[in-house]
């Protein structure tokens, strides 16, 4: 026994809540099985939306936004919610909720995959959705929404871009206080780390682009087989959306195009399948980061 009182303090490390997206691929097929693969902390469930930008909106879209750019003031524009739903994670009850645990999002049907149309995937979550231990009152909480509610407010042109604004604004303790925005247990934590988001299109093509000064080169293959695909018809576009070229792939997959200023998007269409994307100079893969100097080949 103790000689003489002592008091201990213990802290007790609670691990935010959180949701992260694993890869940050932008292609999915048209057939087959969708996998996203996601990450997560402290989490029972994710909150999943999807918006679709139809093909007819796709060329306005990778003009002005990227694809990997996910501006919902763009998509409000664009785009429109087409799913909603609170996925399970199973197996998430026996995670360590201090650790990162990867689990694969099953999207096959979800919805329906049209050829060269966009799709945003929005993950969020709310205190019903986490294992946190704050006041009972709190985790009961309903934080979410559901695919009319959705869609009524896609319908309303609101005088703030942002799109979900709404649903806090009318829940019934709705409070944004910025100190307590690293708090779990307070309302602000959720409003801060509202969604993660990542844009995604629907293709079977696969599509590798070079540009330079002056001209460009544009590979064409099948993602499924990754096969080379002949006569496939290939755009390039300016900002403003001008047509700067068009030319159809080789039976080595290739389009040459010379071009008198830079492109920003190109096109590719082939059979039922069609394709966008965009060539903002800011996300081409720097050649500094590749070793290209080659080595001199012996006689």
């Amino acid at each position: 026994s103790l000689r003489f009182n002592q008091e201990f303090v213990l802290q007790k490390k609670v691990a935010h809540p959180s949701v992260q997206f694993v890869d940050s691929g932008n292609y999915i097929p048209t057939k087959g099985n969708v996998y996203i693969p996601i990450r997560t902390r402290n989490l029972k469930e994710v909150q999943i939306e999807i918006i679709e930008v139809p093909k007819e909106n796709v060329h306005h879209f990778m003009s002005w936004q990227g694809i990997r750019n996910n501006s919902m003031d763009f998509l409000t524009k664009l785009g429109r919610p087409i799913y909603y739903e609170t996925v399970k994670l199973p197996g998430a009850e026996l995670a360590d909720p201090t650790e990162w645990e990867q689990f694969g999002l099953d999207l096959t049907k979800k919805f329906v995959r049209n050829p060269g149309a966009l799709y945003t995937l929005n993950l969020r979550f709310g205190p019903q959705n986490t294992y946190i231990s704050c006041d009972a009152g709190f985790i009961e909480q309903e934080l979410h929404s559901t695919l009319s509610e959705m869609q009524n407010r896609w319908n309303k042109s609101n005088d703030y871009y942002y799109y979900d604004y709404s649903m806090w604004r009318h829940h019934r303790n709705f409070k944004y206080t910025w100190q307590e925005e690293l708090n779990p247990c307070e309302m602000a934590y959720y409003w801060n780390l509202n969604r993660v988001s990542q844009t995604v299109m629907a293709s079977d093509l696969g599509i590798i682009v070079k540009q330079g000064e002056g001209h460009a080169a544009v590979s064409v293959v099948d993602m499924h087989t990754l096969d080379q695909i002949s006569g496939a018809q290939v755009q390039l576009y300016d900002y403003q959306g001008q047509v700067l070229g068009q030319a159809k792939s080789n039976k080595m997959g290739l389009a040459s195009f010379a071009l008198d200023r830079r492109a920003t998007s190109l096109s590719v269409r082939h059979q039922s399948q069609e394709v966008m994307m965009d060539m903002h100079q800011n996300y081409a893969n720097n050649l500094s980061s590749f070793p290209i100097s080659g080595s001199e080949r012996s006689k």
